[in-house]
């Protein structure tokens, strides 16, 4: 039993190597039919649940790790909190799997293949359960081990993120039981051919609007990023490359910094407009800010400066125990961020709008969630994702929160500015191509006009149609193997 989970644990562990920046294709595939295999030939449904730990766990640790890097940041007041966070959180997060294992094993009454086609939708089912609650964490879904190849990931304009899970099941099943359901098998491999093919001709033609945009990436290390006695620095750089002469093109008519850019709360937003004037040519200012209200509630927020009257947008969704603590009556623990005081969350996500110019805001890890880029009234120009990823160094971390973002721009089929203090800083296509960038860890800025967006795409139109349905199919499947088992016993 002991070296059952110990191959368990090791092959849940490669699959991480399917993620950003690795995105290796074969160790998802090889990975996911150890899982399948474990799964479909269980002798016990403690077997099955068993292993399924044991698999998320390994997955959890190698995929999740860099998460432990924020609490090294203040290691004198967080740093005991590594091997919970590490150990812990891994095996909180292991138990989606056990959820996968747990459905899929009550299905097995519905009889061999079909129990075998089941499995996509249990997949995609348990993947969308992710997305909800306050402790909700779409982190790593496993349809991001193919949005590296671009001309499949087109599938998120259909059905999201989602759809990708379910054609990597479907790939899993179909090669899992190769000689038994040829046809199937077959009808996999002509859907992942026609996806690359159509996928492929809508690539290559991105156009541009006038809108000129500088993007600033500061590069200001996490320990610096409030410390008082930093904060003229802090200041000066952001104004240094906000104001650098354009090489080539247009004067930026707005100037975009990431999250928490200010090493100050605001509490009038009027504060910011001497900021915004003092930039070479005094273009409109987007910033990331920790605004306070005249309650003394704090906000992370994102302000736009322009010449009419300020707006802001508030953070709706925030991380546990990074912007808030929660059952702080019983945790005696204080948030990971800066201050004493939690962040409050934002009434609602709306779009910022000024000069015919409208903007979808999302803040930090919001980027994570499909639902959250969805605009609530008319539709956006852009999709504005301003981050902080300098809490996690050059782990994978950065990069796996830049996948997932990127994959927001082909569901909505809008472009997306994604402004980071550390990177990674780029501008996406509404069809995820990557038109510009800057790496991780260093300071600069780009200067980019904003694309024209798509026509919406069937994903934004229709997406809680796709989880109706899911649900749907689910608990049919579940009511007939019930059925089924009642039958049988009786």
């Amino acid at each position: 039993m002991l070296r059952f989970r110990g191959v368990q644990f090791a092959f849940g562990a490669l699959l991480a190597l399917g993620f950003a920046p690795y995105h290796y294709l074969p160790a998802t595939i090889i990975s996911l039919l150890v899982f399948y295999h474990a799964q479909a030939s269980a002798p016990t449904f403690r077997a099955a649940l068993v292993a399924a730990f044991w698999y998320g766990y390994g997955f959890s640790i190698a995929a999740h790790y860099w998460i432990a890097y924020s609490l090294l940041v203040d290691a004198a007041q967080f740093g005991w909190l590594v091997p919970f966070c590490v150990l812990g959180l891994s095996a909180a997060m292991a138990m989606w799997w056990v959820a996968l294992a747990l459905v899929y094993t009550l299905l097995k009454p519905l009889g061999k293949r079909a129990h075998a086609l089941s499995f996509v939708v249990v997949v995609v089912v348990i993947e969308y359960g992710k997305s909800f609650g306050m402790f909700g964490f779409p982190w790593n879904l496993l349809g991001y081990t193919l949005t590296d190849m671009l001309p499949i990931a087109q599938l998120a304009s259909i059905g999201g993120i989602y759809l990708l899970s379910a054609l990597l099941a479907m790939i899993v099943v179909a090669l899992y039981h190769l000689r038994s359901m040829k046809i199937y098998a077959a009808a996999v491999a002509l859907i992942v051919i026609a996806a690359y093919v159509w996928g492929s001709s809508l690539l290559g033609s991105v156009t541009y609007t006038s809108t000129h945009l500088r993007m600033v990436q500061p590069n200001i290390p996490q320990a610096l990023k409030f410390d008082a006695a930093a904060a003229s620095e802090t200041v000066a750089k952001l104004m240094e490359l906000s104001s650098k002469p354009v090489e080539k093109g247009q004067m930026p008519q707005i100037v975009i910094w990431p999250e928490s850019a200010l090493p100050y709360s605001v509490q009038n937003l009027g504060e910011l407009t001497p900021l915004q004037r003092n930039i070479s040519g005094a273009p409109q200012l987007m910033s990331g800010i920790v605004r306070r209200d005249d309650e003394g509630r704090i906000y992370n927020s994102m302000a736009w400066i322009t010449d009419d009257a300020p707006q802001f947008f508030d953070k709706v969704h925030l991380v546990p125990f990074g912007e808030f603590v929660p059952f702080q009556s019983i945790l005696p623990l204080s948030k990971i961020t800066h201050g004493r005081t939690d962040f409050s969350r934002g009434k609602g996500f709306h779009a910022l709008k000024a000069g015919g110019i409208t903007f979808q805001p999302l803040i930090c890890y919001e980027a994570i969630f499909p639902q959250h880029a969805a605009g609530q009234t008319a539709r956006a120009d852009a999709l504005l994702n301003l981050t902080n990823d300098g809490w996690f160094g050059t782990s994978a971390g950065p990069h796996q929160h830049f996948a997932m973002a990127r994959m927001r721009a082909v569901e909505q089929g809008l472009p997306l500015l994604r402004v980071a203090n550390s990177g990674i800083s780029a501008l996406i296509s509404p069809r995820g191509e990557l038109l510009a960038s800057l790496p991780l860890s260093h300071a600069g800025y780009l200067d980019v006009r904003l694309p024209h967006v798509l026509p919406p795409s069937m994903y934004s139109r229709y997406a809680p149609y796709w989880l109706y349905g899911y649900l749907f199919l689910a608990l049919c499947l579940i009511f007939q193997a019930l059925r089924k088992r009642k039958v049988n016993v009786g």
